[in-house]
């Protein structure tokens, strides 16, 4: 009885690490990213730059989703509000706008939130250079394409 237990448990385990059950993280070129990712990400940008960090919250709030959201989809999760998104608004004028996108990756199929803020989709991470003699990092922000061809920033917010 224990041997099957065993057996089963190790087949289970290697099924589960094999390359098809696994999420590659891949490079892939600036340039050949869905207009519907940067589009979204340019306009989480824009939206930054209203002098409202609240005006800028309603003009980013269609781009967002995940676990920015509260599960209503209809709002900010606190923190976000509080902290993320007026932390970006700050800072924003240091970056390129529209994004000059310095790197990006794209990783699969993944899920992030609940409720009706839950987007669910190809997963891309993307850094957003800075103005030109800034020699700080490039800021990471990561979106969601989903497959009625919509884009959501999901986190990353507050990393300006």
């Amino acid at each position: 009885m224990h041997t099957r237990l065993l057996g089963a448990a190790a087949l289970a385990l290697a099924l589960w690490g094999s390359p098809a059950h696994a999420q590659e993280t891949r490079d892939i070129a600036p340039d050949a990213l869905p207009a519907a990712v940067v589009g979204a990400v340019n306009t989480y940008l824009m939206a930054l730059q209203l002098p409202d960090v609240n005006a800028a919250a309603a003009k980013a709030l269609p781009v967002l989703g995940g676990s920015l959201l509260e599960s209503t989809g209809a709002k900010l999760r606190t923190p976000v509000e509080r902290f993320g998104l007026p932390k970006d608004h700050a800072h924003v004028a240091e970056y390129h706008v529209p994004a000059r996108i310095t790197h990006a990756q794209v990783n699969g199929t993944q899920a992030d939130g609940d409720g009706a803020a839950r987007v669910e989709g190809t997963w891309y991470k993307l850094w957003i250079g800075r103005k030109d003699g800034n020699t700080e990092l490039a800021a990471p922000i990561t979106v969601i394409l989903q497959a009625d061809g919509s884009a959501k920033l999901v986190t990353a917010v507050g990393t300006l």
